[in-house]
């Protein structure tokens, strides 16, 4: 993409998500995420990642979050939470990353002082001792694992 027609993209974006997603308009293919599984490495075009995302926006909006509501998001950098992110920021949902490798103490910290409406975390990546509904004040269930 030409810094040009790049720079005028960005001077007409308000928004995170459609700052990250302008390549999905100007180049589909070009690949917007590099993944690494083990041995293997993966790319997610742009129009993937913004499919993606879109299926993000539909489930959060679906368990009924208002704008605002805070979204804690336990996980790795894979594409699956990439889109969850440009998900939350498409939605007005504030989100705060928090690496799998977080210990439990900080991250328990972190809930409490975020008081999210959401906590999602990998599937993978279950910890225990982890406040559910009612537990943590202010907090919604976890809702469902992070794609």
């Amino acid at each position: 993409m030409s810094r040009h027609v790049f720079t005028h993209a960005q001077n007409s974006i308000e928004r995170l998500h459609e700052f990250l997603l302008v390549g999905a308009r100007l180049t589909p293919d070009k690949p917007a995420v590099v993944e690494f599984a083990g041995n293997e490495v993966g790319t997610i075009s742009y129009r993937q990642l913004e499919r993606r995302v879109e299926e993000c926006v539909t489930t959060l909006g679906d368990l009924g979050l208002d704008m605002g509501d805070r979204v804690v998001l336990e996980s790795d950098t894979s594409a699956a939470a990439i889109a969850t992110f440009l998900a939350c920021s498409s939605l007005g949902l504030p989100f705060v990353p928090v690496s799998p490798e977080t210990p439990a103490q900080r991250l328990l910290s972190i809930i409490d002082s975020v008081r999210p409406a959401l906590y999602l975390q990998t599937t993978e990546g279950r910890r225990d001792g982890i406040p559910e509904h009612g537990r943590c004040p202010g907090a919604r269930p976890r809702g469902p694992p992070a794609p």
